[in-house]
């Protein structure tokens, strides 16, 4: 783990703690009168669909806002991030939790700070176009026809779940890719090879944690690295897992989450 000020310096971690304990009395900290509620960001799919594993993994004291896009709609980055914008909870504090192609709109959401955001948290994600610039030409010149048919078993297995994903999960990852208009899929799959959002997530003071995935086929250290160079205070964690670590390594993903949100003192045991 690679975390900003995570040594044995508790003394500096108690003062971050009192440092923040104001706004937190002010958002109505979770854990302390209500449970932390985690809004859910999906990958390119849309659907919200495979998060189930995760929501089964959290611990007392959180509470899940699944959110999905809309499936047959052609939306940009900015659009997409309004759509999330508006679905946002009001009247309690939250933190973002977002899926690979999800990063550009939690780190939008960030840079505008919505009112009782406490932080997100990235997966598998970027904050620039991932792969290298003949990858990126590649699948922006063929991404039409990538999903013009079912994707077979054996790429989503390869790609996004790891060897020794279960059928089921395979299953649930074909159905949901499948779910989504081809039309759409290939304009999502442009907008993240063309996607910069340096400039915003430089302009943000959300506490970010990075969730990398050590065997992850689509996103590489370089993503991870990026985001880093923007922000030196973001949080890293390797898991070793494949891309969908939400689904894959549930357990340990929500561990990590739950340390990383006590440690900056948002979340309280005890409710």
């Amino acid at each position: 783990m690679d975390w900003p000020g995570h040594s044995s310096d508790w003394s500096h971690t108690q003062k971050m703690r009192e440092g923040l304990a104001p706004a937190i009395r002010e958002a109505g900290v979770a854990g302390i009168d209500r449970p932390m509620k985690i809004v859910l960001l999906p990958g390119l799919d849309g659907t919200g669909r495979l998060f189930a594993p995760f929501i089964a993994s959290m611990p007392p004291g959180y509470s899940a806002l699944g959110l999905a896009y809309p499936p047959a709609e052609c939306r940009s980055y900015d659009e997409l991030s309004h759509h999330v914008a508006a679905l946002l909870p009001q009247d309690e504090p939250y933190v973002i939790v977002a899926e690979s192609f999800s990063g550009p709109i939690a780190i939008r959401l960030a840079a505008n700070a919505p009112p009782n955001l406490l932080a997100i948290v990235l997966c598998a994600s970027f904050v620039q176009a991932p792969g290298g610039a003949m990858i990126r030409t590649m699948i922006r010149r063929t991404g039409r026809w990538l999903f013009a048919i079912r994707p077979p078993r054996w790429t989503a297995r390869f790609l996004l779940a790891g060897a020794g994903a279960s059928e089921a999960l395979v299953s649930a990852i074909v159905e949901a890719i499948s779910s989504a208009a081809p039309s759409v899929l290939s304009h999502r799959l442009g907008l993240a090879m063309a996607v910069d959002d340096r400039q915003s997530l430089a302009a943000s003071t959300v506490p970010i944690l990075y969730l990398r995935a050590t065997r992850d086929r689509l996103i590489g250290f370089r993503s991870g690295e990026q985001i880093r160079r923007c922000r030196a205070d973001v949080a890293v964690v390797s898991i070793d897992g494949p891309h969908l670590l939400l689904q894959q390594r549930p357990a340990e993903a929500m561990n990590e989450i739950d340390l990383w949100l006590r440690m900056r003192g948002l979340v309280r045991r005890g409710i």
